[in-house]
């Protein structure tokens, strides 16, 4: 099966194109490791020309040859056993990925299948604005755009060729194109990116016209500056109803979590609370595994929205293998936090939470620190290096229902505060924001 990634990243010239593959059948290979690691780091990539593309097209030129001077040996040393600078050479260009040539007009969009249009795409991503005047830029964003809606449409022009996975792929460039179009003042093409849906479901491609809407809810959330907490209820609501119409897909998934976070992130917890039960229930009842996986998360995204004024039920197994006694903690007030040592927020929390632990602790202060971390030898390693005063479990020793999938953590630190009677007090509660809640919950502190 083929696979391909889109990336399109507007900069200040114009636009980067990448459609980078992945798992091709040898006859139909992809671009080099090399190429496709420079390309999605958006890095600039130092090549020759090849011989294949003709000169109009403005490829990178080759990097410059070794011309640095070999330094001289110390006198009655023997010379050094390497070659002089005009004997090194010059870094072998980079190749291009097989496929159809670019034309002298690079925007002249070949004919053929779709995998031989998407590599059309690839070379596409090496043509750059002939120069930094504004017209210039705007006229080659259009043509680029234009580019993109015909390989697109031609794609979709093949309907007992193309596979459903490169279907979903001219979708999505077509509303990255219709897009471009439309910023750039096209009126037609914002007529036809709002119709697009409806023009796919008229043809008889319903699971196009869904996964059309997917991909428009998808740029609406991308849009955060232009949503507020009305909007976002309203587009939340859509996307719901968007879950109930056909059975998700992956790219449904992302949208999912694209919501999950959203919501998360701006503490509309009501909100998540209200909508995030539906779509989770459409995502448990898929056939595939790596959705039904997702749901457990997303379900626990929602649990932990609910918290606040709940109590909290927490279990694991301690590092010496002894079962954590909830129970214990009643009376106190407990930090739960998820981290892990390979997490460098998580390990910037640690002087703010000892420096509490140290004021608060022996006035009922607690904390039991939950790691997530994928080898128990990192957190023996790491707490044997770094003692810490507090209950540390490894959630992967716990024997039922994992406390990070419970609570849908899919982001660390992660932290619950819980009071004195076993409710949760606040989520999210991280760094100098811990204090005010202690010297509520407990008292100002006495060091101060």
């Amino acid at each position: 099966m083929k696979r391909y990634r889109v990336m399109l990243t507007v900069v200040g010239m114009g636009c980067l194109l990448v459609v980078a593959g992945c798992g091709r059948s040898s006859t139909q290979p992809g671009p080099s490791a090399e190429w496709r690691a420079a390309a999605e780091a958006g890095a600039p990539v130092e090549q020759a020309r090849p011989e294949e593309l003709p000169s109009e097209s403005p490829v990178p030129p080759a990097g410059p040859a070794v011309t640095q001077a070999i330094p001289s040996q110390p006198e009655g040393m023997p010379p050094a056993d390497q070659p002089r600078p005009e004997e090194v050479p010059p870094l072998p260009p980079m190749p291009l990925p097989p496929g159809p040539q670019l034309a002298a007009d690079p925007f002249q969009v070949p004919d053929g299948p779709p995998a031989e249009l998407f590599r059309y795409l690839e070379k596409l991503q090496f043509v750059q604005p002939p120069s930094q005047d504004e017209a210039a830029i705007q006229e080659f964003r259009r043509k680029l755009g234009t580019a993109v809606l015909t390989v697109a449409e031609k794609v979709l022009a093949q309907p007992d060729v193309a596979t459903k996975e490169e279907s979903e792929l001219a979708v999505q460039l077509k509303i990255v194109a219709l897009t471009i179009l439309k910023d750039l003042g096209d009126s037609g093409a914002a007529e036809s990116l709002a119709n697009l849906p409806s023009e796919l479901e008229k043809s008889g491609r319903g699971d196009l016209a869904h996964a059309a809407r997917g991909f428009l809810l998808s740029r609406e959330l991308e849009n955060l500056e232009d949503i507020d907490d009305a909007k976002l209820a309203d587009l939340g609501e859509r996307i719901r109803q968007h879950f109930s119409e056909m059975p998700p897909t992956p790219a449904d998934a992302m949208l999912a979590l694209q919501l999950f976070q959203l919501l998360e992130m701006r503490g509309l917890n009501d909100l998540l609370s209200q909508i995030g039960p539906d779509i989770v229930k459409q995502l448990a009842s898929s056939e595939d595994e790596k959705l039904q996986r997702l749901s457990s998360i997303l379900e626990g995204v929602t649990r932990r929205a609910g918290l606040v004024g709940n109590s909290l039920e927490i279990s694991g197994v301690t590092l010496a293998g002894e079962p954590l006694d909830w129970a214990s903690y009643q009376g106190k007030v407990v930090l739960v936090t998820f981290w892990a040592t390979w997490c460098a927020p998580c390990r910037a929390e640690i002087p703010h939470l000892l420096e509490n632990y140290k004021e608060y602790h022996d006035r009922g202060f607690d904390i039991v620190a939950i790691s997530v971390d994928d080898d128990r030898e990192d957190l023996v390693n790491f707490l044997e290096e770094n003692s810490l005063p507090w209950t540390v479990l490894f959630d992967r020793d716990a024997p039922g229902e994992k406390m990070a999938t419970k609570y849908g953590v899919f982001a660390i630190p992660q932290m619950i505060l819980v009071g004195r009677d076993g409710k949760v007090v606040a989520t999210g509660v991280r760094g100098h924001n811990l204090r005010p809640y202690l010297e509520k919950l407990i008292g100002p502190a006495e060091n101060n």
